[in-house]
C-alpha cells in the first residue's frame, strides 16, 4: 500500500490524496475475495493473458526493485488464472515475468532479441558514448546501448559523421563496455571501414570486437553491403544492419531526409530489409522510415527492429 501510494505520488498525487484513491479499490477487491475466493475473484490483464498489457506495466515501473516485485506477484497471479482458466495458455506471460524476475542475472544478447521478437516483446536501445550515461543506462535495464557514430556530431562537434575514425570508436565504445554487464553494446562501423571490401569489413569489425569488447557492430545499408554483413557473420560477430535514413550517405541523399516515400522508394526499402536479414543480420535500424512501412517491416521480418527519427527514438 505504501510503495503503491509513493508511485502515485510520482504522478502529483499527495500522501494523503493516493491513500484515498487507493482505498476503495483495495476494499473492493478484499470484499470481492471474501465472497468469492481469491481464485475466482482474480481478475484484470494476468488473469486475461494480456501479455502486452503487462508489458506497458512493467516499462513504467523505473526502478528494478520495483519491476521484479511486479514479477513475483505476477508468477503468483499466473498459476491462479491457470487454476480459474486450465484451458488457457499463460507460457509467454510467466516467460514474461521470469525474465524480469531474473532481471539481475540475465544477460542480452542476440538469442534474448530473437527470444523477445517472438514473443511478441518490445526491445529498447539507447546511444550512449560514456561510461557514466552507459551506467545509468545499464542500471535501467535497458536492453541495448548503440555507440554511434553520431558521437561525431553530438560529442565532437563534426557536422556529419563521416570524420569520425575506427580510433574515436573503440575508444567511445571501449568506455561504454565497461559500464554494462547485462546491457548489449552493438558498436558502429565508421564511414569507409567497410565500404572498401568485404576483407576491409572483416578486419575493421574484428578489431572492433577485440579491442573495444562490444557485443556486435553495426553498419549502414542495405543490399550494397550485404556480402560485407554475410561474411562479418561467418566470422562469428553478430552485425545489426541499418536502412532507410543513412547518414553516412548524407551527401547522395542532400541532407537528413526521410527515406521510403513513394511506391518505389517504399519497394526498394523493404527490400533491403529482408535483404539483410537474408545475410545474417540479427536486427534492423529503421531511421526516418514512415511509421506504416516501418510497421509493415516489423510485422514481416524475423528480426528485431530498432526505429528511430533523427533526435526522437520509437
Amino acid at each position: 500500500m505504501q510503495r503503491s501510494a509513493e508511485l502515485l505520488g510520482g504522478c502529483g498525487f499527495s500522501q494523503t490524496d493516493a491513500l484515498h484513491a487507493l482505498a476503495p479499490l483495495m476494499r473492493s477487491n478484499l470484499a470481492h475475495v471474501i465472497e468469492h475466493g481469491a481464485v475466482s475473484a482474480l481478475t484484470g490483464p494476468i488473469e486475461r493473458g494480456d501479455t502486452q498489457t503487462v508489458q506497458k506495466h512493467l516499462s513504467c515501473l523505473t526502478e528494478r526493485d520495483d519491476r521484479q516485485l511486479y514479477a513475483l506477484l505476477g508468477l503468483e497471479q499466473v498459476k491462479m488464472a491457470q487454476e480459474k482458466h486450465p484451458e488457457q495458455d499463460y507460457g509467454t506471460l510467466a516467460a514474461l515475468l521470469n525474465r524480469e524476475k531474473g532481471a539481475e542475472r540475465m544477460k542480452n544478447t542476440v538469442s534474448t532479441f530473437l527470444s523477445m521478437k517472438q514473443n511478441g516483446e518490445r526491445l529498447t536501445e539507447i546511444t550512449s558514448y560514456d561510461y557514466t550515461t552507459a551506467k545509468l543506462v545499464e542500471k535501467a535495464g535497458i536492453n541495448a546501448i548503440l555507440v554511434g557514430d553520431s558521437l561525431g556530431m553530438t560529442m565532437m562537434g563534426y557536422d556529419t559523421t563521416l570524420p569520425v575514425t575506427m580510433e574515436d570508436m573503440i575508444h567511445h565504445s571501449a568506455c561504454v563496455v565497461r559500464a554494462c554487464e547485462n546491457t548489449m553494446v552493438i558498436m558502429d562501423m565508421p564511414f569507409m571501414s567497410y565500404q572498401p571490401s568485404v576483407s576491409e569489413a572483416v578486419r575493421s569489425a574484428g578489431r572492433l570486437m577485440k579491442e573495444a569488447r562490444g557485443h556486435a557492430v553495426k553498419l549502414e545499408g542495405g543490399a550494397a553491403v550485404a556480402e560485407q554483413i554475410r561474411a562479418i557473420t561467418d566470422s562469428g560477430i553478430p552485425v545489426q544492419a541499418h536502412v532507410g535514413m543513412t547518414p553516412q550517405s548524407v551527401n547522395v541523399f542532400g541532407g537528413f531526409k526521410v527515406q521510403g516515400k513513394g511506391e518505389n522508394a517504399a519497394k526498394r526499402l523493404l527490400e533491403d530489409a529482408f535483404t539483410v536479414q537474408e545475410a545474417g543480420a540479427f536486427s534492423v535500424v529503421l531511421e526516418c522510415v514512415p511509421p506504416k512501412l516501418a510497421a509493415l517491416i516489423s510485422k514481416k521480418a524475423d528480426h528485431p527492429d530498432h526505429r528511430h527519427r533523427r533526435g526522437r527514438r520509437l
